[in-house]
């Protein structure tokens, strides 16, 4: 539903031609053709080695802010470590939705 939702608004899910990385990641965006051309291999990897290190929250975009949100808090080593790892790869998920937010093609 939240799917329909959004779809409404403008978002579509993309695909980055990337078999293994389109199977693990769900990610939706008003601008479909900028944001999947701007996730290079570099920034799909660093996804991979977050989620590979035990992240499994979600990351989204909120009020100009990219966030990675967990469920439970970060009071703990395993979880403050996990949000350690998201650091770098929320560096440039912001860097890219910047440039998407700006509509400059990647």
């Amino acid at each position: 539903m939240l799917t329909k939702i959004s779809e409404f608004f403008g978002a579509k899910e993309i695909r980055v031609g990337e078999a293994r990385f389109d199977a693990e990641w769900f990610i939706t965006t008003n601008r479909p053709v900028e944001f999947a051309a701007a996730l290079v291999p570099e920034i799909r990897q660093k996804l991979a080695a977050v989620r590979a290190a035990g992240a499994a929250g979600v990351f989204t975009r909120q009020d100009g802010w990219v966030c990675y949100v967990e469920q439970g808090s970060f009071s703990r080593a395993p979880a403050l470590g996990r949000l350690e790892s998201a650091l770098p790869v929320l560096v440039d998920l912001a860097d890219v939705a910047d440039v998407c937010a700006k509509g400059v093609r990647a």
